[in-house]
């Protein structure tokens, strides 16, 4: 079963797994993490962690050009 929390960088099919078995079944439901309560789920470390944090600071950042399509 693929999910889409496969498309972040460092998560594989066996990470993705363990992320819905505690909970994170969406990219969206990773934005709110901690470095903490990822780092608690077996198999991933604080390092780790912190790669799934970044990415997805960087999924949901709003570039300039896209702040342009938002203006009024």
């Amino acid at each position: 079963m693929s999910s889409d929390l496969e498309r972040i960088d460092g998560i594989g099919p066996s990470t993705a797994q363990k992320l819905i078995n505690h909970g994170f079944r969406t990219i969206e439901s990773l934005a709110s993490a901690t470095v903490r309560e990822l780092a608690v789920i077996d198999g991933i470390t604080e390092t780790l962690a912190r790669k799934i944090i970044m990415e997805e600071q960087r999924a949901f950042t709003i570039t300039p050009a896209s702040r342009r399509e938002f203006s009024f």
